[in-house]
């Protein structure tokens, strides 16, 4: 738990730090939009750590002969749920912020035709040289997990191996479910925030 908590204190306070000096050095306000998704971040993860809070209150009352195997299990399951929960709704705030990006200033990067989804955004940045192609490969792996949780319930649909630099290797089965440690979701919302303001930064420059 605590190990977890301060995974999260990461993503909340780099979060932050990144919203103040990306604000400042390209002149933008606090809602404006890329930055603003860190804002976002932020909330869900203070939302998260207060959550992890008043559990952790809670299970220290249970005496520890109470706790079984089964018990801890479903206390493993409801913190995945709530970090799993934050890693989707920061994804979907990157989402909205870079497509709100493109549109309000048009010109550096494409915006995509029919529906903008965030794979698209990172591709055309790609093409461009915006985005690293390590980088490009880094996004894939963040959107592909994103993408199981909301439209298949956690089974992955492929098969791939993502390596996410100084993060965990995402790996998918195809019709399996996907396995995460009680860290993997909150390491990659901590690698997600690293991503986005280097794509925020390259976007805004």
């Amino acid at each position: 738990m605590k190990d977890i908590f301060k995974i999260l204190n990461e993503v909340r306070t780099r979060s932050a730090a990144l919203n103040d000096s990306l604000s400042a050095k390209h002149r933008l306000g606090p809602g404006d939009a890329p930055i603003g998704a860190f804002n976002m971040i932020n909330q869900f993860t203070v939302i998260a750590m207060e959550l992890l809070s008043h559990y952790a209150a809670e299970w220290e009352k249970i005496p520890a002969n109470a706790v079984d195997e089964s018990r801890r299990q479903e206390w493993a399951e409801r913190l995945t749920t709530i970090t799993k929960s934050t890693y989707i709704l920061s994804l979907s705030a990157i989402e909205f912020s870079a497509k709100q990006a493109l549109i309000a200033r048009p010109g550096k990067v494409a915006l995509p035709t029919g529906r903008v989804y965030l794979s698209a955004i990172i591709r055309n940045s790609t093409t461009v040289g915006m985005v690293a192609p390590v980088d490009e490969t880094v996004w894939k792996g963040l959107i592909a997990v994103r993408n199981v949780l909301v439209h298949n319930n956690g089974i992955a649909d492929t098969t791939a191996s993502y390596a996410i630099p100084a993060g965990p290797t995402i790996q998918l089965v195809n019709g399996a479910m996907t396995k995460a440690t009680l860290h993997f979701f909150p390491e990659l919302s901590l690698r997600t925030v690293e991503a986005f303001a280097k794509w925020t930064d390259a976007f805004l420059t």
